[in-house]
């Protein structure tokens, strides 16, 4: 990504939000997952925090898109 998330990185990241959640069960629901949308992996944390943290010890120095799991429609919270 490098910077801001363009376009094109967002609709990448909804795609592979949306196939991860069809595997996830109601019990993740409020679950924050970061997606790096580079390599298509996800990584849930009950926080925004929490979810970097699982993420970046796995690919270090990477950008990463936010998103709440259990809605209907992605809700973003954040890239970094």
């Amino acid at each position: 990504m490098g910077g801001e998330p363009t376009k094109q990185d967002w609709v990448k990241a909804e795609k592979i939000f949306r196939r991860a959640c069809e595997s996830l069960g109601p019990e993740q629901d409020g679950r924050i997952m970061a997606i790096d949308v580079l390599t298509g992996e996800t990584f849930l944390g009950d926080t925004e925090r929490d979810a970097y943290a699982v993420a970046s010890r796995t690919r270090p120095g990477r950008e990463f898109i936010f998103m709440r799991v259990g809605r209907d429609v992605p809700h973003f919270i954040g890239a970094f």
